[in-house]
C-alpha cells in the first residue's frame, strides 16, 4: 500500500494586506495573518476585520472576535512573567520594553490594564468636584496612530490608552458658562475648558467674548494626579490639531482657524477619533485644511464598534465643539450614539486619555 503526504494550505497574507484588502471571507474558509500569527474563520457574509478569530500561537485562552463582541486582554495576566522584571508595574513594562523597543507587533486594540486612581477633591477653592478610588481599565485605543504627525518633529512610536466604560466618577461641566468658543486663556476651546484643567491639574482661567469667566483654577491637582507614580511621571504630552474658535468681541458657531498644538497629558477623544466621520462637528475640509495629514484619526478602538459594548449607559463628553452652535458640545451618548449638549450640563462624565511614547 502507497502511502501519500500532502500538505493543506490556508489563504494567508500579511496583516497589512488584510487590513488595506478587508475581503469578504467564505463561510469556513481559514485565513492566517502572517504578521500576528492569528488564525480567521470567515462566515461568507462578514469581511475578514470582521470574522471570528481563533486560539493564537502563543495559546491565547477563549476565543476573540473582531467585532462587537472583541473582549481583548488583561495584558497584566497574559504578560506576567515579562513585567515582573519591571517590578510589577505594566505601564513601565509596556513603555520601557515594548515601545521604546518597538515590540508591538503581539499588542492589539481592547487590550488593557488596569490601574488605580486614588481618591482626591479637585477645587479651585469655591467650587468641588469630588474624585472617588477606583479601579480604571485602561484600553489599547490605538497603535501608532499617530506616528510621525505632526510638527516641528513628528510623533514617536506610542500607544493611546483610553478608559472607554470607566469614567472618572464624578461628573464635570465641559465649561464653566455656556460657551464653547475658546477664551482669553486660549483660543482653543478644548484648551479653554474647564474640563480640560480638571483632567491636568493646571489654572486655564480666562474671559470669553462677553466678558463672563471661563476655564477652572485646578492647580491644586485634578485627574493626573490621582494616577499611579509612573504614569504621572511618564505620560507623553499628547500634539494633534485643534480647530480654534474664538473673537473677543463676539460668539463663534464655527471655528475660524486652526493649528497643530499640544492638547493635554490628559485628554478626551475628538469626535472623529470616535467615528469615522464628523457628526456633529465642523465638516473636515470647512477650513481649507489637509485633515489627511492634519484631522483627527479615528481610533482603531472604534472601527466597527469594536468598543460599543463597554461604553456602558453613560454620556461622556468629547473634546470638539458642535457646529453651528456657541453653546453646545459633542458627546457620546450613553447608547453610543454622536450627540451634542449645553458644555454646562451636569450629568455628563469623562474618560480618561493618555499616550506613552518612546
Amino acid at each position: 500500500m502507497t502511502t501519500t503526504t500532502k500538505t493543506l494550505q490556508v489563504r494567508q497574507d500579511t496583516l497589512a494586506d488584510w487590513t488595506s484588502s478587508n475581503p469578504v471571507i467564505e463561510s469556513g474558509e481559514i485565513c492566517y495573518d502572517q504578521t500576528t500569527t492569528k488564525v480567521n474563520i470567515g462566515d461568507g457574509t462578514n469581511k475578514y476585520l470582521a470574522t471570528q478569530r481563533l486560539l493564537d500561537s502563543n495559546n491565547d485562552a477563549g476565543l476573540y472576535v473582531v467585532n462587537n463582541s472583541f473582549r481583548g486582554r488583561n495584558l497584566a495576566t497574559k504578560f506576567a512573567d515579562e513585567i515582573a522584571d519591571y517590578g510589577g508595574d505594566a505601564f513601565n513594562w509596556i513603555h520601557n520594553e515594548r515601545i521604546k523597543r518597538n515590540k508591538m507587533s503581539d499588542l492589539f486594540q481592547c487590550d488593557y490594564i488596569y490601574y488605580a486612581q486614588s481618591s482626591r477633591t479637585i477645587s479651585d477653592g469655591t467650587t468641588s468636584y469630588s474624585l472617588p478610588a477606583k479601579n480604571m481599565r485602561a484600553f489599547i485605543a490605538g497603535i501608532d496612530t499617530y506616528y510621525n504627525y505632526g510638527y516641528p518633529s513628528g510623533c514617536g512610536h506610542h500607544i493611546d490608552f483610553l478608559t472607554v466604560g470607566d469614567t472618572i466618577g464624578v461628573n464635570i461641566p465641559w465649561q464653566t458658562c455656556d460657551n464653547n468658543n475658546g477664551s482669553s486663556f486660549s483660543p482653543y476651546p478644548w484648551l479653554a475648558s474647564k474640563l480640560y484643567a480638571c483632567l491636568n491639574g493646571v489654572n486655564n482661567v480666562g474671559t470669553g467674548y462677553d466678558g463672563k469667566t471661563m476655564g477652572f483654577d485646578a492647580s491644586s491637582g485634578g485627574v493626573l494626579q490621582s494616577m499611579p507614580e509612573y504614569l504621572q511621571n511618564n505620560i507623553a504630552m499628547k500634539r494633534m490639531f485643534s480647530d480654534s474658535r474664538y473673537n473677543a468681541s463676539s460668539a463663534l458657531t464655527n471655528s475660524s482657524s486652526g493649528d497643530i498644538h499640544d492638547v493635554g497629558k490628559i485628554w478626551i477623544p475628538t469626535e472623529c477619533e470616535v467615528y469615522p466621520f464628523p457628526c456633529n462637528t465642523q465638516q473636515q475640509d470647512s477650513l481649507g485644511i489637509n485633515r489627511s495629514a492634519y484631522g483627527s484619526i479615528q481610533y482603531p478602538i472604534f472601527a466597527n464598534n469594536n468598543a460599543k459594548q463597554t461604553m456602558g449607559r453613560v454620556n461622556v463628553w468629547l473634546q470638539s465643539g458642535a457646529s453651528g452652535s456657541s453653546s453646545r458640545v459633542c458627546i457620546v451618548h450613553g447608547t453610543g450614539a454622536a450627540y451634542t449638549y449645553e458644555c454646562t450640563h451636569a450629568w455628563d462624565s469623562s474618560w480618561v486619555g493618555f499616550r506613552l511614547s518612546a
